[in-house]
């Protein structure tokens, strides 16, 4: 346990120098957020906040909605950023690449390891809310993905999402990786060698382009 938590800062360590700055899904567009530009304070509360689920209307498109979907997300949980947020034309599939802001200024090992841990949790539970949110208010959606690395993206069906435990249930890193290689498309199992049988039977889906 102790040589993952470890290697789990070690890679927010590197995360933090290698992310570029934060960015706000506007309308399609991604724009440097006020966060990004302020200076660094008193680490903000990391959620989740208080916030307005997303103001969907029966007439926007699927890029729309999830683009408000996204901006909740933000809202909800602070240091957790969507860089991404795509649909193709029917909503059949959509993407979201999301990120966490590890605060680099805690200079204290053991706070910065329990930022670590929190903030991590609170990025697998932020994508599991993304996904259910993505069913809810995509009638056509048949598959979904949420990545950090555009080499590990998974995409869930449907069906998985609505099977999935509360996105609270996910937050510690095996079970929200067991998830992972769940997937109906698992970034373990595309060369078709594993024994996941959703990888085998489910069609790939190709990502939501913008």
């Amino acid at each position: 346990m102790g040589r993952r938590v470890g290697l789990v800062i070690l890679l927010a360590l590197v995360a933090g120098a290698c992310t570029s700055p934060a960015i706000r899904v506007v309308k399609g567009r991604s724009e440097p957020s006020p966060q990004a530009l302020a200076p660094s304070s008193n680490p903000p509360s990391l959620g989740p906040l208080a916030a307005a689920l997303p103001d969907i209307h029966s007439r926007d498109a699927p890029g729309t909605r999830v683009t408000k979907i996204a901006g909740y997300i933000q809202a909800r949980w602070p240091r957790i950023l969507l860089a991404r947020a795509n649909a193709d034309g029917p909503g059949t599939v959509v993407d979201y690449q999301i990120l966490a802001q590890y605060d680099g200024s805690i200079r204290d090992p053991d706070a910065y390891e329990q930022h670590v841990i929190a903030l991590s949790g609170n990025l697998h539970q932020a994508s599991v809310e993304l996904l259910k949110l993505s069913v809810q208010y995509l009638p056509a959606l048949r598959y979904a993905s949420v990545w950090e690395d555009s080499f590990l993206r998974p995409f869930w069906s449907r069906q998985q999402i609505q099977q999935m435990r509360s996105a609270a249930s996910y937050r510690a890193f095996d079970a929200y990786e067991r998830l992972v290689v769940g997937a109906a498309v698992s970034p373990f199992t595309r060369a078709g060698s594993s024994g996941q049988q959703g990888s085998r039977s489910e069609p790939s889906p190709s990502p939501a382009s913008g």
